[in-house]
């Protein structure tokens, strides 16, 4: 029997950061810096390619109902104090 996929065992919060920066615990800044670079320059060449680039760089992923419903909230908490 295969094990189970990773994307499907259950994980808290914390074992779940630890697993994103694990790739990066013990790198430099320079290593970090070359890495930064690496990826804009990847940006780049994606943004380079869309057929509209203006409106691939002006895309916002638009919120879940409920965080547009909490934004308004606070929102309105902080106009009327």
């Amino acid at each position: 029997m295969s094990p189970t996929p990773f994307s499907i065992v259950r994980r808290t919060d914390a074992e779940d950061v630890a697993r994103d920066v694990a790739g990066a615990a013990g790198t430099t800044m320079d290593d970090r810096a070359r890495i930064l670079e690496e990826l804009c320059r990847m940006a780049a060449e994606q943004i380079a390619q869309h057929p509209d680039p203006k409106k691939a760089l002006a895309w916002r992923d638009p919120l879940p109902p409920g965080s547009e419903a909490l934004l308004a909230r606070l929102r309105a908490r902080f106009r009327h104090g």
